[in-house]
């Protein structure tokens, strides 16, 4: 196995109620800006994986060049990863319009999920830019198809982020 192998899983409940402390981490910051909210795109319930922290570091650095005007609001890391959440000034579908740009710009972009709610903490996402659906990391297909249909095995998807992660290191 590869740098980023699994060091650690997390329960399916633990995974529950880490969406929810996010969401409502997301929700405490309306009405101060425009909102940025990054984790990473892991497949299965392993979450904590080494280079993790390098990943979110380096995430951080491409869209504090893209966004000049972001400011950290916090930094976690917890049952799904690292988390982060910024505020920015301007308009949240521009501001989505970069994160895109990040996560297809750089050779680990496709492991980042950056999302962007407005200052209502309302989500914009690809479909209001006219942007296709993220692709599967194994077919190509829509990624959110491929999870409800589970159309492939989690040890080959693992195997193709550790492989993403080692290559571009």
């Amino acid at each position: 196995m590869g740098r980023s192998s699994i060091v650690c899983a997390a329960s399916g409940s633990e995974i529950l109620s880490t969406r929810e402390e996010r969401d409502r981490a997301i929700r405490a910051l309306a009405g101060h800006g425009t909102i940025l909210a990054f984790s990473l795109i892991l497949p299965g319930a392993a979450k904590r994986r080494r280079d993790l922290g390098y990943l979110a570091r380096r995430a951080a650095g491409r869209l504090a060049e893209a966004i000049p005007d972001l400011r950290l609001a916090s930094a976690t890391s917890d049952a799904l990863g690292p988390f982060r959440l910024w505020l920015a000034g301007g308009g949240a579908v521009s501001l989505k319009r970069a994160a895109v740009r990040v996560e297809e710009d750089d050779p680990l972009g496709r492991l980042y999920d950056i999302d962007v709610y407005d200052s209502a903490a309302r989500p914009v996402d690809r479909a209001r830019l006219w942007l296709p659906p993220r692709p599967c990391l194994l077919c190509g297909e829509p990624a959110r198809e491929c999870i409800w249909m589970r159309r492939h095995d989690l040890r080959a998807l693992e195997e193709a982020v550790d492989a993403l992660i080692d290559r571009s290191l």
